[in-house]
């Protein structure tokens, strides 16, 4: 595979490629009503730092890591740190409101990540997620994007913080509404059925379950035939989907909470921190510690 070539760029960077439309905290960047008009496409950046786009106007196609991205008039798109993003190609009309914010300012305000993660893991295996939305819902959303820009006068990192996790709150209970409309929408075959029932299972009980066969028993299905339908459907074994649950939720703790590895390997229901260690290990290729220390780099 063609090695990606990309620059590591900081929150301030950001700032500055905004062109000084946008405004800035330290671990904090919004953009109200950003045009693209004279900006080239084709950049590659990576960034310590989230961020929620909401196109209001155009379009931009984007590539985040691999995957192509089409963010279009009424969709919002919401992407993690250390992804690699590029935009591909935009209209001339484009507008977006953006918020980015730091891994320190995730880790502050406490974002409820483990309600948050399994709708995002159900909806994209990528490390971003895209969403249509109507035009009651994309209202809101600028709304948020408003209070966000008319609170940085007062310059409390607290009162964004707060903003920021009911907007990441709203934008799961809309994912959420999503999938509930799918549901009922949609035709699916028994095999469909198993997989989003075992998705949904994992992601209520892998802190306390990595066992296929606890969920084929609780899907009253043999573990051979759920590894089997699991994989025909996803591509990923059973067992492939509860380490990513485990792990990303190890992930999550290591970089944004201040708990000991031995607490997190109680969390997540390890019998020693040994046991945990090789685990994570075994799956990332680094040690819990290692992984916890290159962050604070």
């Amino acid at each position: 595979m063609e090695a990606i070539n990309y620059s590591n760029i900081t929150m301030t960077q950001i700032h500055h490629m905004m062109g000084g439309m946008s405004t800035q905290t330290e671990n904090f960047v919004i953009c109200k009503d950003y045009r693209w008009e004279n900006k080239a496409a084709g950049n590659t950046y990576c960034a310590d730092a989230a961020a929620v786009i909401l196109c209001r106007k155009g379009y931009i196609k984007m590539r985040v890591n691999l995957r192509e991205q089409l963010l279009k008039e009424g969709s919002i798109m919401l992407y993690g740190p250390h992804n690699i993003i590029s935009v591909i190609e935009k209209s001339d009309d484009t507008v977006c409101d953006f918020i980015f914010f730091s891994s320190e300012f995730m880790k502050d305000a406490r974002f409820d990540l483990q309600t948050i993660m399994p709708i995002y893991k159900y909806v994209s295996e990528d490390s971003s997620s895209l969403l249509n939305l109507e035009t009651d819902e994309a209202a809101l959303m600028e709304q948020y994007y408003i209070l966000l820009r008319d609170s940085m006068q007062f310059n409390k990192q607290n009162i964004l913080r707060e903003i920021v996790s009911v907007m990441m709150r709203t934008i799961s209970e809309l994912y959420a509404r999503r999938l509930e409309e799918s549901e009922h929408t949609s035709v699916k075959t028994r095999q469909q059925e198993y997989f989003e029932r075992f998705i949904k299972q994992v992601a209520l009980f892998y802190r306390e379950h990595r066992s296929v066969k606890f969920y084929a028993d609780s899907l009253y299905i043999t573990p051979k035939y759920l590894s089997t339908v699991i994989k025909e459907i996803s591509g990923r074994s059973a067992a492939e989907w509860i380490n990513e649950f485990v792990i990303q939720e190890a992930k999550i703790l290591l970089n944004y909470s201040t708990k000991s590895i031995q607490e997190i390997t109680y969390d997540l229901n390890f019998s020693n921190q040994s046991f945990f260690g090789k685990y994570f290990k075994r799956h990332t290729g680094v040690s819990p510690s290692e992984f916890r220390a290159a962050k604070n780099i």
